[in-house]
């Protein structure tokens, strides 16, 4: 019984520092539909704010220049001089996913970095940037997204078609973590109905 909860406590302290170790991932190419970030045209200040689905609060804001806001539908955030240098995004609750296009529309290239909660995130392999559409996914791995930060060597003209994926609509499967609770709990009513029995022999016996 003691070796089976030293066995399943080890499977439950591993699962939990896997989860807590997930790497945030970035991937480049293009991205399906997904929730939107929306915002008022027309806005121009150094914060603005959208929304997702109309509901969830997105605040935009930038260090280094005033943004302006475009678009019927997924806004467009750009500066207001055609070359953002640096951008601010937070969400007011997390994400499993986030997308984003940057949008560059002469030729020569951009570097550029990119932390997720307040993390500098690995790029390598994605820079620099080119010209036109550069879109990317960025994955939390089970880590909630709550705010990316981005700058640009020179600046950027815009982000656009910002997209997001609630985590509540990720699969409901069990965490190894809960797995192994679980196992735990199990084995706990296993030992205590062994101990029982042991001690219901005992008295018969006596």
């Amino acid at each position: 019984m003691s070796k089976f909860l030293i066995a399943a406590a080890g499977t439950m302290a591993l699962a939990m520092a896997s989860q807590a170790n997930a790497a945030i991932t970035i991937a480049s190419g293009s991205f399906g539909t997904s929730g939107g970030v929306h915002s008022d045209a027309g806005q121009s200040a150094t914060t603005v704010t959208g929304t997702v689905h109309g509901a969830d609060l997105v605040t935009l804001s930038s260090t280094t220049d005033t943004i302006d806001t475009a678009g019927g539908g997924e806004s467009v955030f750009s500066a207001d001089d055609g070359s953002m240098q640096q951008f601010n995004i937070q969400f007011s609750k997390t994400y499993s996913e986030v997308t984003f296009d940057i949008f560059k529309p002469t030729d020569g290239s951009t570097a550029w970095t990119l932390s997720v909660n307040g993390a500098a995130l690995d790029l390598t392999g994605f820079t620099p940037l080119t010209q036109n559409a550069n879109k990317f996914t960025v994955n939390g791995n089970g880590a909630g997204i709550g705010s990316l930060t981005f700058t640009f060597t020179p600046g950027e003209q815009d982000l656009r078609e910002i997209r997001v994926i609630p985590q509540s609509v990720l699969p409901s499967v069990p965490e190894p973590a809960t797995w192994a609770m679980m196992l735990i709990g199990f084995g706990g009513i296993g030992g205590t109905l062994r101990a029982r029995r042991r001690a219901s022999v005992w008295l018969a016996a006596a």
